[in-house]
């Protein structure tokens, strides 16, 4: 599977680390340009590219990993997302507060991303947790989303990445779990203990 992110600040690069470890092609993207990223290049692996916001948002699965009050401007003039999957890592600004306070983050990231399948993950981690396996055990992954094709699709890449998948449900509840303002999973980390 070839995977897209956009976004290549700590978030990005932490995921986008454990993509290529798992197997997976990757192009990042930021934007700045391609040229712009050599050194992330080098630090993901083999199996990343740089190439444009364009070509990142082509794959069937993108990664969105902008700051919250970027995402408008970072997915401006992008075409139809057409049923491809959308891993959702932003969180919103608690100065920023959304105007729909009867929507989670995730949900107005939908509503922004026409015809993408959103699924909400890696939200809770700070990027030095973003490490999957641990000593005794794998890391828990929350993730939220919608579509049932788009989770089951997701919950197999997060296997191979090394993590333990937990589902939450709909974006609208499992998205205000994890939501950085006022989500009870917001910062925590979890770890599955092998028995």
């Amino acid at each position: 599977m070839k995977i897209g992110i956009i976004g290549s600040g700590n978030i990005g690069t932490a995921v986008g680390k454990k993509v290529v470890e798992a197997g997976h092609e990757l192009i990042i993207s930021n934007s700045r340009g391609p040229e712009t990223l050599a050194e992330k290049i080098t630090e993901i692996g083999l199996k990343a590219t740089a190439g444009t916001v364009l070509e990142a948002s082509k794959q069937e699965v993108v990664v969105l990993a902008v700051r919250w009050e970027k995402i408008s401007e970072a997915v401006k003039g992008l075409p139809n997302w057409k049923n491809r999957i959308v891993i959702d890592v932003t969180n919103q600004s608690p100065e920023l507060i959304i105007a729909e306070e009867t929507l989670t983050s995730s949900e107005v990231v939908s509503k922004a991303l026409p015809g993408a399948r959103v699924i909400k993950a890696f939200s809770t981690l700070y990027a030095e947790f973003i490490d999957g396996e641990v000593n005794g055990g794998k890391r828990v992954l929350f993730y939220a989303g919608d579509d049932l094709e788009a989770k089951s699709i997701v919950k197999g890449l997060f296997d191979q990445m090394g993590f333990y998948p937990v589902d939450l449900g709909s974006l609208a509840i499992g998205g205000k779990m994890m939501q950085f303002v006022g989500g009870p999973l917001s910062g925590e980390h979890f770890i599955q203990i092998e028995e």
